[in-house]
């Protein structure tokens, strides 16, 4: 309890309802510049996607696993340079813990985008859908464990 009123989290009557504004805050504003830099990167992708396709003739499977990849690449430096920017930590580690949260997501993403696909939807509306429905898994992956900031202040 002492160190959390040392952190302002509880005062004397009781939780600290300033900080806890704060904390929700920034919550919000995180979660927002998340989804505005998932956005435009999805934006990028769906671009990359289409061009592979109906430029390229890349099989819209493989081409939905190369934008994938891209994306996720894309979606880890702008992340941790703009997002989480305030948390410190090494480059490495970072980047395979992000990539450890993604994995799961990636894998039935690309599962439920080749099943659809195949059964003839449309490979963008596809895309489109299956990015919606991971965004908020992977914000929380993101904040609670690839750029989680430790007790001490710093991040591993």
């Amino acid at each position: 309890m002492c160190k959390l009123i040392g952190l302002g989290v509880v005062g004397e009557g009781g939780f600290n309802k300033s900080f806890l504004r704060k904390v929700l805050h920034l919550v919000r504003l995180r979660f927002v510049g998340f989804s505005i830099v998932g956005g435009l990167v999805f934006l990028f992708g769906i671009g990359v996607l289409a061009f592979q396709v109906e430029v390229l003739h890349v099989s819209k499977i493989l081409a939905g696993i190369l934008t994938t990849v891209i994306s996720v690449e894309i979606n880890f430096l702008l992340n941790k340079y703009i997002n989480w920017r305030d948390r410190q930590g090494g480059f490495g580690i970072q980047w395979l813990k992000f990539h450890a949260t993604r994995i799961g997501m990636i894998i039935i993403n690309q599962l439920l985008y080749t099943l659809f696909v195949s059964l003839g939807f449309n490979y963008l509306l596809v895309s489109t859908a299956l990015t919606i429905v991971v965004t908020v898994v992977n914000y929380f992956g993101s904040d609670r464990f690839a750029f989680k900031e430790r007790v001490d202040g710093n991040t591993t």
